[in-house]
């Protein structure tokens, strides 16, 4: 059952970290990640308070995020919010929220090493955390940088590449876990 859950997380993570939009369309739905976290959180609830924690927000955040199914593309270059202030008001707040719940998520695998003595799962744990960290604190730069056509293009394009090479990260970390706590 908990080997099930890792995979499901891997999985959950793939989905929630890339957003590859087609005129508009989310090809790889957030939605769907949030699905695969609602299966590996509901196995793991009973582990500990962490991964209950992040269970009852999992719905919450899957609940907003058919919100981000479908954006009107962009037609001209630059920073563009859709839905004024209310609309970047719920985004900040969707974005925290999934800090916290992916903080949960990480913290309660590192909870769960610590209980079976596998600090070096531990380890990875809060290093995977804070790689996803810096990710997301990257990704608010790129929202600054993309002002300037030439360095935004080639910080983007790099924002890319950094979180597909994470997600992969994560995805062996989860078979990792799969393998040893699972």
């Amino acid at each position: 059952m908990k080997a099930d859950a890792f995979r499901k997380l891997s999985w959950g993570f793939m989905f929630e970290m890339i957003a590859f939009r087609v005129m508009g369309i989310d090809i790889l739905p957030d939605i769907i990640g949030f699905i695969y976290f609602g299966g590996a959180l509901a196995i793991l609830a009973a582990e500990n308070e962490r991964f209950a924690r992040a269970k009852n927000r999992n719905l919450i955040l899957l609940l907003f995020s058919v919100l981000q199914i479908y954006e009107p593309p962009v037609q001209e270059s630059g920073v563009h919010f859709y839905g004024g202030p209310l609309a970047l008001t719920l985004g900040i707040v969707i974005s925290i929220l999934a800090l916290v719940h992916v903080y949960d998520i990480f913290m309660g695998i590192k909870d769960m090493a610590e209980k079976a003595g596998d600090l070096a799962v531990a380890q990875e744990a809060d290093s995977k955390w804070c790689q996803y960290l810096a990710l997301q604190i990257a990704v608010v730069f790129g929202f600054i940088l993309a002002a300037l056509p030439a360095l935004g293009t080639v910080y983007l394009i790099g924002l890319f590449v950094g979180t597909i090479a994470l997600a992969i990260s994560i995805a062996g970390f989860m078979k990792r876990c799969e393998d040893r706590l699972g």
